[in-house]
């Protein structure tokens, strides 16, 4: 059972969260996460959130052991500390994809260096399903980093279509299903205002909502971080919020953020339910606050779940994974 404040974002109860177990509850066929690491607002009951960690490191389950002192020793120094690699660059340890959909992730150098590969083996103009590939721990507060790069294969009923990918966080309810309950950090190459634009917000499915600062400009409804906040997500489904347009943020979104060829990088800074903010190649582009999730016809505060890597009809790669957890 979960604390107070919590919700069950997953189908087993989290385990306490003191290091050393993290890695173990989620295998392949959708066994829930094994616990949220250091820096939950709403730890699980019996639990207690390790001491020091939540800028140093997080449970064992993903470093293998309790959190060290980031970046230290290494390249980099002060610019690497706090942060913890999420993908090792050889395989997909510390990650599960959906039940059934293993073959649509791998690890390889298809793009000239070691990255996650989506739709690695799949035939171009091939039929394919969509999929998550998801972390095996739940975070709450943090900063998620990634570089992501287009292939040239694209699939099922988009195969003549922009391409479309996403990250989903704050996982709630059933993390196996396709898509889950959650919050997209919209990836795509379709030109501002698509659906499709690196930066959008998109509300899963139907169970969750929040509040969104906006603005109107050329008739659309656009983020502004000191706009009229209005309450999106459910019960409508998918739910659309528009990132700040590329003429706006220096090409910091939309089609125009890098060509197809050239890698992207973003950022998702999340402070449990409170709020989140979308950096994309540098430029602050999206952002909510007030999430919750409704669990067995009550809404609660979605303040921590797994992470996803969504495959969405189009080749893809990750690379420089990490996070930075939050006290």
């Amino acid at each position: 059972m979960l604390a107070a404040g919590a919700f069950a974002c997953s189908e087993s109860s989290p385990s306490n969260s003191t290091g050393g177990s993290g890695g173990t509850g989620q295998v392949t066929g959708g066994t829930a996460g094994t616990g949220v690491v250091a820096g939950s607002s709403s730890m699980p009951t019996g639990g207690t959130a390790q001491a020091g960690s939540g800028a140093a490191g997080m449970a064992g389950g993903m470093s293998g052991g309790v959190g060290g002192t980031a970046g230290s020793g290494g390249s980099g120094g002060e610019a690497n500390a706090g942060w913890v690699t999420l993908f090792n660059g050889k395989d997909l340890t510390g990650f599960t994809p959906a039940p059934g959909m293993a073959a649509l992730y791998t690890v390889d150098t298809a793009a000239g260096e070691p990255a996650i590969h989506v739709y690695p083996t799949q035939a171009d103009q091939s039929d394919q399903p969509q999929a998550t590939l998801r972390t095996n721990d739940s975070y709450s507060s943090y900063v998620f980093h990634e570089e992501y790069k287009w292939g040239t294969k694209r699939f099922g009923g988009r195969k003549n279509t922009d391409r479309d990918n996403g990250v989903c966080f704050h996982i709630c309810n059933d993390v196996t299903q396709v898509w889950p309950e959650s919050i997209e950090f919209q990836l795509g190459s379709q030109a501002w205002p698509g659906d499709w634009v690196s930066g959008n917000i998109f509300m899963l499915v139907n169970k969750t909502r929040a509040q969104w600062p906006f603005t109107t400009m050329d008739g659309q409804e656009v983020y502004s971080p000191t706009g009229t906040k209005k309450s999106i997500g459910a019960p409508m489904s998918y739910y659309k919020a528009l990132s700040i347009p590329p003429n706006q943020n220096k090409g910091g979104a939309g089609s125009s953020a890098t060509p197809a060829t050239e890698w992207n990088t973003i950022e998702l800074t999340v402070h449990g339910s409170k709020d989140a903010t979308y950096n994309v190649n540098g430029m602050v582009v999206n952002g909510l606050s007030d999430m919750e999730c409704q669990v067995g016809g009550n809404w609660m505060p979605l303040d921590h779940g797994p992470i996803a890597l969504q495959a969405e009809f189009a080749e893809v790669y990750f690379r420089n994974i990490k996070i930075k957890v939050l006290q």
